[in-house]
């Protein structure tokens, strides 16, 4: 291409941009070519990228940029402009001539003439130069990626930004419907101007692109725009966003097929040195979605329904989908590079090679086949051939990784959590680098002890490990990546039911760590003897490794002997079944070889070497055999074994059986050989197994201080007091689902009589045996004692106390600091006790047997009368009434509860009564005006109502619309009342987002009208509108039950029935009032002029006498709020509390405060903190808060609680 330009002051050259010619002038000073806004072919969409520009004038100023166009001739020829509206001249930068590989030659005869090599064939090596996309970009923008491998890779390959989306060629993908599924159909709710003016560009450049199509659907979900981070002083910008959660609960889920992000790592082989780190670009949007699938991806912006082609984000299967598609295209690649690793996790990919050449060659290769396939790669993201690249998040180089400096300065930035949500996301950042982490487990097991705590708090081992946690991460080692070619080594032990461990490797003469593993036991290995809890660990652990071991030879070692622990018999520390799966998890698998070493290094888990070498590992010196029969050794006072010459031999017995009626029965019994000492019925929920328990536990009683020989036929009740009861005390009587375990209250009776005797002996006796043995006959008597008194009826409750023994209930410790008080009070108290009639006794002065309390510890008695429930000060004065002598108390209980803000906040208490005022008085026909909104069932578009009345004539205007917005709201009243009624002066409303908005305020401002909102939660405010939404939705009801009429068919029947009927004093229908005649109503000529009208100026005249004479009436009828006298009794500097209309839930306080009143008129008070006024009606007056300094007194926050 040759173009000639005349010599002069300017070089022009015409290119056609999407085949539009357009003339641009050369400015090889330009770093960006600029096209102006007039200029603009059509049907170009502007990106969201801006780029601040600066012009001859030396003003920045931010210009948007165009999605890319097609330059000249050239089909693969793609470029961006700058989109200015004051440069004069569109401009052809250095950006474009090269790209055109331009060629400028200034000719003897005064002329400028601009060529390019290019033709059609060569257009697909264009682009060698990066667009930019922002002038803060062009240092970063060189991919270091060499020109001539540049030159090989297609310009389809680059993605030219946010909008652009490649095409694989792969099959489209199908979404299954569930079996019985209803069809996900959520409303669209409205979006704000900015969002859907931002959402309307995505749209149109998805339309372009072909991701979305116009198409109705029976699915819809709505959009969710999020906002995005822009600079100060930009417009907000927002991502389009479908909330896909409806149709993921209606769609079959298929089977996760995602790599794991923290096993992936494990594929790299240690022998790579260089990398290349490759993002592609929009990667769902390049699988085709199936047709027949489409419409449930549908959506509706702006009465457009739209259905995704493609997969769409947020999809459960959409990373599924797009990992098998992208799989499937590259295992061609893969087995054509033998010598080369390609990870794949969804849309990343990293390529290992084990040299630069090598890795330069095959990245290119790479770039090329995915160019082919149709994929989109961004080329400011690539990382190419490095020696250390960010991949998932973490930093790689040859065999090792570690925590990239992003992700540590982001940790260290973290202030102190002061809520459960800022604790989770901390917790999850966290838990992404666990690897790196020693103990990561016992270290967050405070913060989610944190989390369950409500209301939040930090408690100081939560805060320890927070600073712990932060601080080990700025700190982390690299950690090194698995090689297969060498043995694993698993380091395991366990701390406060926790397992700990490291897997490592030997690297050079030192273990290098690959990652450390932890997590917390169950709640029955947790209360198993210590050496088994690290058997315990070791299966987690290995169970967690396995994933990076993969089966290959691993040495676990551990500070016990866990091979022995296992191969023993069936131990009695665990079931069967445990045991059995510990085995097959521990000793089992080929691959795994069990050792002890010594000691684990509490900083790094790591063994720590007796003279220095790291094979040289001593045995420690326990025996776990020993140690685990020292745990759970029952107590060394009960044995198995029969005693000589015992003190007593008993014999227990527990039952329970089913009468011929099916009315069960259980008791228990103890005797001896010819005595029964104890025998009682139990209840019939008892089973036989507790029954058993209590007989042993009574015979313990029996038996205390002396030595004795238990016999029982229970071989339950014995394994409790000799094998089971000491391991289930240790875990806290929970099963492993950390619920209690069976008959857990009667075990826990039965261990704590045990302690009793001086020497006891649980035996074990045959039942139901021949009587030929003294041990025979005693069971025989204890078994046949049991059933006889199983049918006995159950004691009585015994009857509650009549008196409450006073040191059960006080307040005080003890009597000895009572007598103390009183011996300090003073001689007219005591003389005033005397008076009426105490006495003393013992140097305790008492009336009627009751404590005479001194006034000096009258504040204590009443903190504690009043107690953690806060009773009322007449149920106090009862309670100290019925145990004290405590004169003159009863002012300081009245004193103590009025000024207690809990009960006043939670009791419902006596509110301000205000005066009820009247309305505002209106002087002529829609001079004020009040509006709202009804709700309706939502029938076609319609769901709500906008009722608007005047408040001098009672006329009324009902509008169906489709929402409350604010912007619905204005349009309706300016397009209906005021272009048919004039514009009002008051506009009165109650406080909804449809009348307080922004938008609302500036458009009556500007017409002069005065807004006045009414107190929230106060409907009697808006009295007019109220009422007649009432009577409009009774007279729909009405006719919709006689007719079936749909209500807004049947809204302006209503309307006509309200405005021309006669009510009130005057007898008048609001049209009347307006127009000064009856209305036509088709069965009579109104009368009311007396005239007939023949002449215009008789009917003008005696329309005004008429309408004059009717205002009248109207006006001297409505009320005056001047004529009501007197206010409520707040006046400012008042303590109040407001009154809560919206609770979360019934626990919450029904008032809120305190507040302190800052202004009052008749009906409403301005309160500090409180942005809005409340009506009075909503407050009751409270006591001033506490302070630090107040008297305990007057203040009972400040009060600590009793010591009893």
């Amino acid at each position: 291409m040759t173009t000639l330009e005349p010599a002069g002051p300017l070089a022009k050259l015409t290119l056609p941009i999407q085949g539009t010619p357009t003339t641009f002038l050369i400015d090889t000073g330009a770093a960006r070519s600029v096209i102006r806004t007039q200029d603009l072919p059509k049907q170009v969409t502007l990106s969201n990228t801006t780029v601040s520009c600066v012009g001859v004038d030396g003003r920045p100023r931010d210009n948007p940029v165009t999605c890319p166009l097609q330059v000249g001739p050239y089909s693969g020829l793609l470029a961006r402009f700058v989109v200015s509206s004051t440069c004069p001249l569109n401009l052809l930068g250095t950006d474009l001539l090269y790209r055109l590989q331009a060629k400028l030659a200034f000719l003897p005869d005064g002329s400028i003439t601009v060529s390019t090599p290019l033709d059609q064939a060569e257009a697909t090596s264009l682009c060698s130069v990066p667009l930019l996309l922002s002038t803060e970009l062009t240092e970063l923008s060189d991919s270091s990626i060499p020109a001539h491998v540049l030159s090989r890779i297609p310009l389809t390959l680059w993605s030219q930004g946010p909008d652009d989306i490649g095409r694989l060629r792969v099959p489209p993908v199908t979404v299954r419907l569930k079996e019985g599924a209803v069809l996900p159909r959520k409303p669209q709710y409205p979006l704000k101007p900015a969002q859907s003016d931002s959402i309307n560009k995505q749209l149109q450049t998805l339309l372009e692109n072909g991701a979305i199509k116009k198409q109705s659907s029976p699915c819809n979900t709505p959009l969710f725009p999020v906002k995005k981070k822009g600079k100060v002083g930009e417009p907000d910008k927002y991502r389009l966003v479908q909330d896909l959660r409806a149709v993921n609960e209606a769609t079959v889920m298929e089977t996760p097929l995602v790599s794991n992000p923290h096993t992936i790592l494990s594929g790299i082989p240690p022998s790579a040195t260089h990398f290349t780190a490759i993002d592609l670009a929009n990667a769902f949007y390049s699988i085709a979605l199936q047709e027949d699938c489409q419409y449930l991806f549908a959506f509706t912006h702006e009465r457009q329904q739209y259905v995704w082609t493609v997969l769409p984000q947020g999809a459960q299967n959409s990373p599924t989908h797009f990992s098998l598609a992208l799989t499937s295209i590259l295992d061609s690649w893969i087995s054509s590079h033998p010598d080369i690793t390609l990870l794949q996790y969804v849309d990343d990919l990293l390529l290992c090679a084990p040299d630069l050449p090598t890795c330069e060659e095959s990245s290119a290769d790479l770039l090329c086949f995915l160019a082919d396939q149709g994929c989109k790669a961004s080329k400011e993201i690539l990382q190419w051939c490095k020696t250390t690249v960010i991949f998932l998040g973490q930093c790689i180089s040859q065999g090792k990784r570690h925590i990239t400096d992003g992700r540590i300065q982001t940790l260290r930035d973290i202030p102190l959590p002061r809520g459960h949500k800022p604790l989770h996301a901390f917790l999850g950042l966290i838990s992404y680098c666990r690897s790196w982490i020693p103990e990561a487990s016992l270290l967050m097991q405070p913060l989610y002890d944190v989390l369950k705590s409500d209301p939040f708090t930090m408690t100081s081992a939560a805060e320890d490990s927070f600073h712990r946690l932060k601080s080990i991460l700025s700190t982390a080692p690299a950690l090194g990546l698995p090689d297969y070619s060498k043995p694993f080594k698993l380091f395991v032990s366990e701390r406060q039911g926790h397992a700990l461990g490291v897997l490592a490797q030997s690297y050079g003469q030192r273990i290098r760590p690959i990652g450390y593993f932890s997590g917390q036991l169950d709640n029955v290995a947790k209360g198993s003897p210590s050496c088994m809890r690290a058997v315990y660990a070791a299966q987690l652990l290995l169970d967690k490794t396995a994933d990076l071991i993969l089966g290959h030879e691993c040495t676990l070692l551990a500070p016990h002997d866990i091979a022995a622990i296992l191969n023993q018999t069936q131990p009695k520390h665990m079931s069967a079944a445990r045991h059995l799966r510990l085995q097959c998890a521990v000793l089992l698998p080929d691959n795994v070889t069990l050792q002890r070493c010594t000691i684990l290094n509490p900083s790094t888990l790591l063994p720590i070497p007796e003279q220095g070498g790291v094979e040289e590992l001593t045995v420690s010196s326990h025996d776990c055999f020993e140690l685990m029969q020292q745990e759970t050794a029952h107590l060394p006072t009960v044995s198995d074994t029969a005693l000589d010459n015992p003190d007593l031999t008993l014999f227990v017995d527990g039952s329970r059986f089913s009468d011929d009626s099916g009315k069960f029965h259980t008791g228990y019994a103890v005797t001896t050989t010819d005595s029964v000492l104890e025998a009682q019925p139990l209840p019939a929920l008892c089973s036989a197994q507790e029954a058993e328990l209590k007989a042993l536990t009574a015979a313990c009683k029996l038996a205390a201080g002396k030595r004795a020989n238990i016999f029982s036929d229970s071989r339950y009740a014995q394994g409790v007091a000799l094998d089971f009861g000491t391991i289930w005390k240790t875990r806290g009587y929970l099963t492993a689902t950390g619920s209690p375990i069976k008959n857990g209250r009667s075990v826990a009776d039965l261990m704590e009589a045990l302690t009793l005797p001086t020497q006891v002996a649980v035996l074990k006796v045959k039942a139901h045996g021949r009587l030929t043995s003294p041990e025979a006959v005693g069971n025989h008597l204890a078994d046949t004692t049991a059933k006889e008194i199983a049918i006995a009826p159950l004691p009585d409750v015994p009857p509650l106390p009549t008196s409450i023994p006073l040191l059960q209930v006080t307040f005080l410790d003890s009597i000895d600091k009572l007598q103390a008080c009183q011996a300090s009070a003073s001689t007219e108290e005591i003389n005033g006790w005397l008076s009426k009639g105490a006495t003393c006794k013992d140097g305790l002065y008492s009336c009627n047997k009751k404590p005479c309390i001194p006034r000096s510890l009258y504040p204590s008695l009443v903190q504690w009368a009043h107690g953690p429930t806060h009773v009322s000060k007449n149920l106090m004065n009862n309670l100290i009434s019925k145990l004290y002598f405590a004169p003159g108390i009863t002012t300081l209980t009245r004193n103590y509860t009025a000024a207690c803000t809990i009960c006043a906040q939670c009791n419902p208490g006596r509110m301000v009564k205000p005066p009820a005022l009247h309305l505002a008085k209106p002087l002529y026909p829609f001079q004020r005006i009040q509006i709202d909104h009804i709700q309706m069932p939502k029938c076609g578009m319609f769901e709500y109502v906008l009722v608007v009345v005047d408040m001098f004539s009672g006329w009324p205007e009902a509008f169906p619309v489709a929402n409350m917005t604010a912007k619905t709201t204005a349009k309706k009243l300016l397009s209906e009342i005021v272009c048919r009624y004039g514009v009002p002066e008051v506009i009165e409303s109650d406080q909804g987002p449809a009348f307080t908005a922004s938008v609302t305020k500036d458009i009556w401002t500007a017409l002069g009208v005065t807004l006045h909102f009414h107190t929230p939660y106060h409907p009697q405010s808006s009295g007019k509108v109220e009422r007649m939404n009432g009577t409009l939705k009774t007279k729909m009801l009405k006719m919709s039950q006689d007719s079936g009429m749909l209500w807004p068919d049947s809204l302006p029947i209503a309307l006509f029935s309200v405005r021309y009927t006669p009510r009130g004093v005057n007898n008048l229908s609001p049209f009347e009032i307006l127009f000064g005649c009856a209305p036509r109503l088709g069965c009579y000529f109104p009368q009311t002029l007396q005239l007939q009208f023949d002449v215009l100026n008789d009917y003008v005249c005696q329309l005004s006498n008429e309408l004059s004479k009717v205002h009248g009436q109207v006006f001297s009828s409505i009320p005056d709020p001047a004529s009501v006298e007197g206010s409520h009794s707040l006046v400012p500097g008042d303590w109040v509390l407001v009154k809560k209309f919206i609770r979360k839930s019934p626990l919450d306080p029904r008032f809120d405060g305190p507040f302190q009143v800052l202004l009052t008129t008749a009906t409403s008070v301005k309160l500090d903190g409180k942005n809005t006024w409340i009506h009075a009606s909503h407050c009751k007056k409270s006591a001033p808060p506490a302070t630090p300094d107040s008297d305990s007194d007057s203040a009972p926050d400040s009060i600590s609680p009793a010591s009893s």
